[in-house]
């Protein structure tokens, strides 16, 4: 890849990441949370099992608030804190992805293992920060507009990135850039 497509790649990645963790705060869950919990588990991947994203454990205390968690990602990509957008929610959940088959220690790569399925996220308490990327009017189903990105909610780490493929002209992708005004230390 040129150099130049990998740039116009890792600048549209920062802006679909910038993007995807947009909301205005508010009050909510339990524990440190700024997010309140997902109402009901949502189905990501129609896989087998599928990826899902649901409600948190009643006991669930996150470590960091939504917004910490997205100025610690931010971080590691060597961007600055900001405000999380209004057109992104964010929510409190358990996070479970699939893999596959345990194929035995060879194959597991620090994934988790139950009842003979690998998972590299089983019931993980994660940020699930949701963008639409149709527009306004699409005939679109909501899961074919909306991009997930998840984000450990005790380190702020990136589990995955889930959802249908944005656009790479800056007038149709979301954008989390720092404005004149905006910032956000969380």
């Amino acid at each position: 890849m040129g150099f130049r497509k990998l740039a116009i790649v890792g600048a549209a990645t920062v802006t679909v990441v910038a993007g995807v963790i947009g909301w205005a705060l508010s009050a909510g869950a339990s524990g440190n949370s700024d997010a309140p919990p997902v109402a009901s588990t949502i189905t990501l991947v129609n896989s087998n099992p599928p990826e899902t994203f649901a409600p948190p454990h009643a006991a669930a205390a996150p470590a960091l608030t939504a917004q910490q968690a997205a100025n610690t990602y931010l971080g590691t990509l060597g961007h600055s804190p900001v405000a999380i957008p209004s057109d992104v929610s964010v929510s409190l959940g358990s996070l479970t992805i699939p893999v596959g088959p345990d194929c035995g220690t060879e194959c597991e790569n620090g994934n988790t293992v139950s009842n003979g399925i690998a998972y590299s996220a089983l019931d993980e308490l994660a940020y699930g920060y949701a963008v639409t990327t149709c527009p306004q009017g699409s005939s679109l189903p909501a899961d074919q507009c909306t991009k997930w990105l998840f984000l450990d909610a005790n380190n702020g780490k990136l589990i995955i990135e889930i959802g249908p493929a944005m656009s790479t002209t800056p007038d149709q992708s979301p954008s989390m850039s720092p404005s004149p005004s905006s910032s956000a230390t969380g």
